[in-house]
């Protein structure tokens, strides 16, 4: 878990709590914990992708952007989700569902293959 990134983590935690009391009165009976829970286990989710980011004083790869903007496109994606079934209709909220879900899974996909030079090294050779 290092990076531990408690700020981060934090920020996260607040925002998801947020989250969670604009939800709150739309929910009922058994939804009302569950939501809590998966609010709880999708911020863990956020907060681990995004305190691999270094991108201030230190190489970082192109692997840790991919994985912090894919947990937040998931997250987004679920929280219009939610939002359009316990809250208020979303506007066009099928394409922006499913626009950042994929995207989303895209990126994660992406973070899982080996990025062996640092983004800040890297450069474009032309092609002879």
């Amino acid at each position: 878990m290092r990076p531990l990134a408690l700020r981060t983590g934090l920020v996260i935690g607040v925002l998801s709590g947020l989250c969670y009391a604009l939800l709150y009165p739309g929910l009922s009976g058994a939804f009302t914990y569950l939501v809590g829970v998966y609010v709880a286990l999708i911020s863990f989710m956020g907060w681990r992708a995004m305190a691999g980011l270094r991108l201030v004083g230190a190489a970082w790869r192109w692997t840790e952007l991919a994985a912090g903007s894919g947990a937040l496109l998931f997250i987004i994606s679920d929280l219009t989700i939610a939002l359009n079934k316990f809250c208020f209709p979303v506007p066009y909220s099928r394409a922006l569902i499913m626009s950042t879900y994929y995207a989303a899974q895209m990126l994660i996909a992406l973070s899982a293959v080996e990025s062996r030079e640092p983004v800040e090294d890297y450069r474009l050779s032309k092609a002879n």
